[in-house]
């Protein structure tokens, strides 16, 4: 095993622990359970005494029947750091479940994966209330074990009655809605099961002061496969768990090990360090050449489609990204052969994501306004330091029956033009077997590129693997918003990436900045117009996060260009350092009248990213203790703007309405 975990053989269980964390595992009569869960940082341990939820639950599975064995090993997370796994087999005739637990290195969180095979004799009909233990048709009803009404993927003990729940649940599909979270926090009491919905729970012993987060690593509830109506269990014997795997269980079935399931993670501290600790936890499963952040560009944010995606407009687009300083420009949907049906130029197009090669079989070769091929746009970027990107969406007819064309052609793209770049649109998760096809793709061209590319995964529409469900791949696509239809507004923007970063570090988001100049009679009489904003504080707003010019480059006024030439060349000199840190929301939400901002908290160093909106308050405190740190403003976009340190805070002061100032604490 590594250094710093460990694993002890017991009679009838183990131990299985790092610095941080200590699982005591008990097997019983072919079910193993969490005896003991310890947070070796102050020595709290969650247990309840009894074994009355297995770790893992599985309906139709004979437990009494299974012979169990435990094995470790070791592997190696997408960022390069290790981890210890302990992997344990519960097997009948019939059946095998394959549940493993990993745990890393200096981290208190254990996640959890499962894997089935075989058949599973299974009748579970769902429903949305839990009987308790009392009277049911004039008999009076003792249930012996409280399980869920469906799979459960982890299940954990604890035995105390002051707990608060935090119940928080995200949302994609950001082209239907514009609310990316809900959260609230109440106290947990029943004297029976209850369920929950939601990603992320927060069980909260606000007496001692720890806390367990337990997280559904699995996409958002729409999106959801198998016929779980909850994610987040809770019985009177005070066992909590995640539910649902993404498998029906109301008949038989049979399955095949390789078919991946919902998986889950806890994390044991107190309620505000397990935010940060989930955070490390997240970005060691991001793919290692998606660590740090990039500048993007993309022409759809103007509206124009792909009436401009040709050689001439391309080609004036590099030349703008070499003076803004522009990492990858991104060729949309529009640099290929085939038309979608949001087209511009053709009526009649095929639907993203489901017809394409139907409609035309050479759908993925390049367009004729590209009459030279793809050479001199790539050759162009090569020149001035920068890269060419495509958008690519995979076919969905027949549940990805073209999977194999669609890897081949993603690989020769890279293989024979360079291409490391794209972003995956117009997926369509309409059954497991849509699901595991997905992730087939995604993983075999990652496996054929040598794992060098990097993907971009458009979660704006439809049934996606949202925030939490193999999130090796890539970055996330989180809105399209267009100043042409009004949908556009920097605090929008800002607010749904404030609202996620609290739980989804924001370095793994995509956030568009929208030239601020264009399509102003959309907005006649708008106070909050994006006209009324800098370029600058619309790059500002995605900092923290990956920045995509959603926009044509080369139509940006002289003094935008300026702008945000000068704001990215400084964000570029500590945009390293700033993704290194822990970066979560503080100040107000954004509502586009008050203050709110980010802090990013590094080793030894830190920054704040601090907005003052449209009001008329000339100052505002932010609970962030600076006493002792040196202060150096990186870019100001009001020199009127100050921070200063006053009795444990941070207080800014002055500056115009819709200004920020971005800061370097050490």
């Amino acid at each position: 095993m590594i250094k710093d975990i460990y694993f002890q053989s017991k009679e009838n269980g183990c131990l299985f622990g790092n610095s941080k964390i200590e699982l005591e595992l008990s097997s019983v009569n072919g079910k193993v359970f969490f005896k003991n869960l310890k947070n070796k940082k102050t020595g709290y341990t969650f247990t309840n005494g009894e074994d009355n939820l297995p770790i893992v639950y599985i309906p139709g599975f004979d437990y009494d029947k299974a012979c169990v064995t435990f094995e470790t090993s070791t592997a190696t997370c997408e960022d390069g750091s290790d981890k210890g796994e302990l992997s344990v087999t519960f097997k009948t005739e019939d059946a095998c479940i394959l549940y493993t637990l990993s745990l890393y290195e200096n981290l208190p969180v254990v996640s959890a994966k499962v894997r089935l095979s075989g058949h599973f004799d299974c009748h579970v009909k769902t429903t949305k209330e839990l009987i308790p233990d009392g009277v049911l048709g004039g008999k009076t009803v003792i249930m012996k074990e409280w399980i869920p009404e469906n799979a459960s993927v982890i299940g954990v003990p604890f035995y105390e009655n002051h707990l608060n729940l935090t119940q928080v649940e995200l949302f994609d599909a950001t082209d239907d809605h514009n609310l990316v979270k809900t959260e609230k926090t109440f106290e947990l009491f029943s004297p029976w099961a209850k369920n929950y919905q939601g990603n992320i729970f927060i069980v909260d012993n606000f007496v001692e002061n720890e806390a367990l987060m337990l997280v559904k690593e699995a996409p958002c509830k729409i999106a959801q496969t198998g016929n779980c109506d909850f994610d987040f269990f809770f019985n009177k014997h005070r066992t909590v768990a995640i539910t649902g795997i993404g498998l029906s269980f109301e008949e038989p079935f049979d399955i095949d090990e390789s078919v991946c399931l919902y998986g889950a993670c806890v994390v044991v501290g107190d309620k505000n360090s397990v935010r940060k600790d989930y955070h490390d936890y997240y970005l060691r499963g991001v793919s290692a050449v998606q660590r740090y952040p990039q500048i993007l560009s993309n022409t759809w944010g103007d509206g124009h489609a792909d009436s401009c995606i040709n050689e001439e407009f391309m080609l004036k687009e590099l030349e703008t990204a070499e003076y803004l300083g522009v990492d990858v420009i991104q060729l949309d949907d529009g640099w290929q052969k085939g038309h979608t049906a949001g087209s511009k130029v053709k009526k009649g197009g095929a639907q993203i994501g489901e017809g394409m090669y139907d409609q035309q079989k050479d759908f993925w070769s390049v367009r004729e306004t590209f009459p030279n091929g793809l050479t001199p746009v790539l050759e162009k970027a090569k020149k001035i330091g920068a890269e060419i990107g495509l958008w690519y969406s995979c076919d969905a007819t027949a549940d990805y029956k073209y999977l194999k064309t669609d890897i081949k052609n993603v690989i020769e793209l890279y293989n024979e033009h360079g291409v490391s770049t794209f972003k995956i649109d117009g997926i369509r998760i309409k059954n497991k077997l849509c699901e595991d096809n997905v992730y087939k793709i995604l993983s075999e061209i990652r496996a054929g590129t040598d794992n060098k590319i990097k993907i971009n995964m458009d979660i704006t529409a439809g049934k996606r693997y949202g925030y939490f469900y193999n999130r090796e791949f890539g970055n996330l696509f989180l809105e399209n918003r267009f100043a042409k239809a009004r949908t556009y507004y920097p605090y929008r923007t800002l607010r749904n990436l404030w609202d996620l970063s609290k739980y989804v570090p924001s370095q793994r988001f995509q956030i568009e900045v929208v030239n601020v100049g264009s399509y102003p009679e959309s907005y006649k009489g708008d106070k909050l117009a994006p006209i009324t904003y800098g370029q600058d504080y619309a790059f500002a707003v995605a900092m923290v996060a990956n920045p995509l010019m959603w926009m044509e480059m080369q139509n940006l006024s002289d003094e935008n260009k300026a702008k945000l030439k000068g704001i990215i060349s400084a964000y570029k000199k500590e945009r390293k350092e700033l993704s290194e840190c822990f970066i979560e929301p503080i100040g107000n939400r954004p509502s586009g009248i008050g203050f709110t901002g980010f802090n990013a908290t590094g080793k030894d160093k830190g920054y704040l990213i601090l907005f003052k909106e449209k009001t008329s308050e000339k100052s505002f405190e932010y609970e962030i203790n600076l006493k002792g740190k040196r202060l150096t403003v990186l870019y100001s976009s009001d020199k009127s703007l100050k921070l200063k340190k006053s009795c444990n805070k941070a207080v800014l002061t002055g500056g115009s309405e819709n200004s920020f100032i971005f800061v370097k604490y050490e």
